[in-house]
C-alpha cells in the first residue's frame, strides 16, 4: 500500500490550528494586517490539492495492480486557484466575518472550476496513457456549488471509464451521454 501525503513538516499550521488562533489575541495581528491566516490556510490547501493531482504519474508507473482512491476537495472552498491555476487569496471571496455570501461563493467557485477541470483531464489522460494494465476510473462528485437551486442546481455526477464496457453498469442503471469506453 502506498499513501501520498504531504511531508511531515509541510505546513506549520493546519486548518484547526488556524481557527484556534482566531480565538486568541493573535487575531489582532490578522486584523492589523500583520499576518493573513486565511492565506496561510489557502496555501496549505493549494499544496495539498496539487499533491493529489500530481501523484497520478507516479501511481501510473508503480508496478502491480492498484486500487487508487483520490479525494480532491476542490472546487469547494477555500477558493485558492484562479482559472489559470495561479494562486489567489481565498479571502477575496469572504465577507468581513470570513463567511461566504451566495454571490461571493459563486464567484469563487467559477474562478476555480476551469483550473480544476483542466487538472482532472490531465490526471486522467496521464493515468490512461501511462498505465501498463487496463484500468477502471470512477469519478464521483457531490452536489456542486452551494447556494444553487432549481435549474442551476447540479446533480451528482457518476462517470466511469471502463475499457470495453459501454452498456449498463448494472440492471436499471441509465447511462447518460458518454465517451467511447466510458459508461
Amino acid at each position: 500500500m502506498c499513501i501520498f501525503t504531504p511531508p511531515l513538516l509541510w505546513s506549520s499550521l493546519n486548518s484547526f490550528e488556524i481557527e484556534l488562533l482566531r480565538t486568541t489575541p493573535i487575531q489582532r495581528l490578522e486584523d492589523a494586517g500583520v499576518i493573513n491566516l486565511t492565506e496561510i490556510d489557502g496555501e496549505r490547501f493549494r499544496e495539498r490539492t496539487m499533491l493529489d493531482f500530481n501523484s497520478a504519474a507516479t501511481m501510473a508507473h508503480m508496478p502491480g495492480p492498484k486500487f487508487v482512491f483520490i479525494h480532491i476537495i476542490s472546487s469547494h472552498e477555500p477558493f485558492v486557484f484562479g482559472p489559470d491555476g495561479k494562486p489567489i487569496d481565498p479571502a477575496l471571496f469572504m465577507d468581513q466575518n470570513q463567511l461566504y455570501t451566495p454571490d461571493q461563493y459563486k464567484r469563487g467557485y467559477q474562478q476555480q472550476v476551469p483550473f480544476v477541470d483542466m487538472e482532472f483531464e490531465k490526471m486522467f489522460t496521464t493515468l490512461i496513457a501511462k498505465s501498463t494494465r487496463p484500468l477502471v476510473i470512477i469519478l464521483q462528485t457531490d452536489t456542486g456549488p452551494l447556494f444553487t437551486t432549481g435549474p442551476d442546481e447540479f446533480k451528482i455526477l457518476n462517470a466511469y471509464y471502463m475499457p470495453g464496457h459501454t452498456g449498463q453498469l448494472y440492471p436499471g442503471h441509465l447511462p447518460g451521454e458518454h465517451l467511447p469506453g466510458c459508461v
